[in-house]
């Protein structure tokens, strides 16, 4: 009922500020009912109107400016109508009711894109207090970056695809542990596992980065420098 609509959140239009490439004109053509001397008739009337270009900051140091129906923001740059060169978009958290404060963006990142994807160096800031430094590709983690984790945890390294690939280190903080070595799809495959009070596992991987496991048949040196190669 109209109560009830009255009641709904109403999203913000999606809004843009900036510059745009030259519009083109087009003319629209429609058949209405007429006539022509003086019988009934369909005559043909027609309009020339002029489309928005392409939202574009190419040579130009002014930043286009958007704000989108889900709360999110951009200011940047803009090339043949998608977020392209460098700029920071803002993740915004749900939008509040009518009697809420907004709340703090979930994650802001900060730096280059092509065709509308984050691409190239750039920063990525979360809510949690997690943080990405680092290239991206197509919209994904690629390249060398770390990550800081939330939880104290650091990996500096290769990432594809989103996900740690290749040479990599991982470093707990709550346990003073390091895992150096090469990644696969977001897990560590092989590698040195050395724990605060310096034993050192050297060899294959099984699990995640959270949980690695060591495998049988790889070598372990203890602290104290003895080795022991791990049963089946």
């Amino acid at each position: 009922d109209a109560m009830a609509d009255d009641e709904q959140p109403q999203q913000p239009p999606y809004t843009y500020t900036g510059r745009r490439e030259p519009g083109i004109s087009v003319t629209i053509s429609v058949e209405v009912d007429g006539e022509v001397d003086g019988e009934p008739a369909k005559v043909t009337k027609t309009k020339e109107i002029k489309l928005l270009g392409a939202r574009s900051t190419a040579y130009s140091v002014d930043q286009g400016r958007a704000a989108y129906p889900n709360g999110d923001s951009y200011e940047g740059g803009y090339f043949k109508g998608a977020r392209h060169f460098s700029g920071k978009y803002t993740y915004a958290s749900v939008l509040p009711a009518e009697d809420e404060e907004p709340k703090p963006p979930k994650a802001v990142y900060d730096g280059g894109f092509k065709a509308g994807l984050k691409s190239g160096q750039g920063v990525m800031a979360y809510a949690d207090g997690s943080k990405y430094h680092g290239q991206y590709k197509e919209g994904l983690r690629c390249g060398q970056g770390t990550c800081y984790y939330a939880n104290g945890d650091i990996y500096s390294g290769h990432w594809k695809g989103g996900k740690k690939e290749g040479a990599g280190v991982y470093m707990y903080k709550a346990s003073g542990a390091k895992l150096h070595g090469t990644w696969f799809a977001g897990a560590p495959t092989f590698g040195t596992f050395t724990d605060s009070h310096g034993g050192c596992y050297a060899g294959a991987f099984a699990g995640t980065a959270a949980q690695p496991k060591y495998v049988p048949g790889a070598r372990f040196v203890t602290p104290a420098g003895a080795a022991v190669v791990l049963a089946a």
